[in-house]
């Protein structure tokens, strides 16, 4: 297949901010990795040397004006395979089959007393939201009569987080540990939530006023850390973690929001 040819240049007079680029730029071509035989992909990068659903896809979309051989890849390395072996998306068992690996369905290990696991977190209930509501974009495309349905399996989970995880007080939402004891740190998370569409416009606006631009929190001269700079949690270590400092996921989501006070 023949690609278009792609390309994006930047010069400055800064050299500071040129090498900020250049750098940037250089590291994206080191997360270019042989996925497969036949397929280069854009791997997470920072120490991740895969691909996840939850990101790559969009990264890869992002990087379809340098190089859209890779920005394909991304997409169709998520794709079932075609032809006379590949599930029909129209038959639930068929689907089961195919997805459902018997590895992931085994129990997980008993929980000890001084684990805190599983949690109750917006950020699991909003990814279950928006798969949810992508179901029924599928299903309002073929047509096949569940469009209903899977809306509104997709508002449940909205009213499940608004009940369990947001705290109007505060204008944000708050996990919950196995014992249902709120975790009150303020995190980054509620920024996904927006990202996959859970908040109602209203938690949004509420969201972005108090705590997104407010610069003794989110709003700092690197914005978007991970943990509140207010926070006592709040730490600024070395390395890839999500301990305080900005993370460049986050920078990845943000860029959809077409909000009127960002």
């Amino acid at each position: 297949m023949k690609y278009s040819p792609t390309g994006v240049s930047f010069h400055t007079s800064d050299a500071n901010l040129q090498r900020l680029y250049d750098a940037a730029e250089a590291s994206l071509l080191g997360n270019i990795v042989q996925f497969t035989p036949t397929q280069k992909a854009l791997v997470e990068g920072g120490g991740y040397r895969n691909v996840w659903i939850e990101t790559q896809p969009m990264g890869g979309e992002m990087y379809a004006k340098r190089n859209l051989e890779v920005a394909l890849n991304n997409q169709i390395l998520f794709l079932p395979p075609g032809g006379e072996h590949a599930p029909d998306p129209r038959d639930p068992s068929d689907f089961k089959r195919y997805w459902i690996d018997l590895d992931i369905e085994k129990l997980p290990p008993p929980t000890r007393e001084e684990v805190l696991v599983p949690f109750a977190s917006m950020d699991v209930m909003a990814y279950s939201f928006e798969g949810r509501a992508t179901l029924a974009e599928i299903s309002h495309e073929l047509g096949n009569g569940r469009e209903a349905h899977w809306q509104e399996q997709a508002e449940e989970v909205r009213q499940r987080l608004i009940k369990g995880l947001w705290d109007p007080e505060r204008s944000a939402c708050f996990d919950r540990d196995r014992t249902g004891k709120r975790l009150e740190e303020l995190i980054h998370n509620n920024l996904r939530c927006m990202w996959y569409g859970v908040f109602t416009q209203e938690m949004a606006d509420a969201f972005i006023r108090r705590h997104l631009l407010n610069p003794a929190e989110f709003w700092t001269p690197v914005p978007l850390p991970s943990i509140a700079v207010n926070e006592p949690l709040y730490r600024s270590v070395p390395g890839n973690n999500w301990s305080g400092q900005p993370m460049g996921l986050t920078y990845q989501r943000a860029i959809p929001f077409n909000h009127p006070y960002v």
